[in-house]
């Protein structure tokens, strides 16, 4: 039965039934960038080629590149191991520019791992990639497609020593640290990993967990640091001719053709600037991860 309360609501429905729609809320068309988390950092990760045969324009390119940011003793044993770095402004060189083509798409990785140059055409072999971290979170990037076998010559202080290693990868294992004035210090140690894939105990900010992982063969000695900041890139590459632990990070030998290949890190963003912040905060913002 229909009591005087049923009737009016029954009859609100239908008044609104009846109305029509005056307005439609607009959906973004494009959705919002992710939100950097806090003290993060993001990196854009390019890499290019240049055949052997065009070597002068590869020469011409580095003497645009500083690379007295590296202290001396370091840059000595890095060329003699066949390494080549240094820091670009954030004005690229017209070289540089053409090597690139067109500005390229980077890709948010999701993990924090970034392979280069994996497939098989020569014509996909760059890879563009976003890499978020954090101070204290290990990044990789993978220079060079794995190998049953990697026959490597170290170049030490006194002497010279080779080892070989199976089932071998070139990786740089990448860290940063904020510097407070929104730059960062970039720190890329070289690592071959090599055999069989095994669980490893891990620790990091203050636990440990297993994950799968390899053997590694850190390079201490060859573990290259540089101030970044915001704009600004990090070149890497082999030295001419190439040789040593360099030619196998940064060199492709496919059907006969020898492929030089450049590494470019570049700062595009990052959420941590004290330079506005009350001198008592400073020291405590480095300290302290923020909610």
């Amino acid at each position: 039965m229909f009591t005087p309360v049923r009737i009016a609501v029954l009859s609100l429905l239908l008044i609104a039934g009846c109305a029509s729609w005056t307005h439609v809320a607009e959906l973004p068309r494009v959705l919002p960038q992710p939100r950097l988390a806090p003290r993060s950092v993001t990196l854009e990760i390019t890499s290019v080629h240049v055949d052997a045969q065009d070597l002068k324009r590869l020469e011409s390119l580095w003497q645009q590149v500083d690379e007295q940011v590296m202290e001396p003793a370091l840059r000595r044993k890095l060329m003699a191991n066949g390494f080549r770095s240094g820091v670009v402004g954030q004005q690229l060189p017209d070289e540089l520019r053409e090597l690139l083509g067109p500005s390229p798409t980077h890709e948010q990785a999701t993990e924090a791992t970034v392979e280069l140059d994996l497939g098989q055409d020569p014509s996909t072999w760059s890879t563009n990639r976003r890499l978020p971290l954090r101070p204290g979170q290990r990044g990789e990037i993978v220079a060079a497609a794995s190998k049953d076998e990697l026959s490597v010559v170290y170049a030490e202080e006194n002497r010279v020593r080779a080892q070989t290693y199976q089932q071998a990868q070139c990786t740089l294992a990448t860290t940063i640290k904020p510097e407070g004035d929104g730059s960062i210090t970039l720190t890329l140690t070289p690592e071959i990993q090599h055999g069989p894939l095994r669980q490893k105990l891990v620790g990091q900010d203050g636990s440990f967990r297993w994950e799968a992982g390899r053997d590694s063969e850190v390079l201490h000695d060859l573990r290259l640091q540089m101030v970044l900041r915001p704009g600004q890139t990090a070149m890497l590459g082999a030295v001419e001719p190439a040789k040593g632990v360099g030619k196998h990070f940064f060199v492709d030998l496919r059907n006969d053709r020898a492929r030089y290949k450049l590494l470019l890190i570049r700062l595009a963003q990052s959420q941590f600037d004290d330079l506005f912040l009350p001198s008592s905060q400073v020291g405590e913002s480095l300290l302290t991860e923020p909610e």
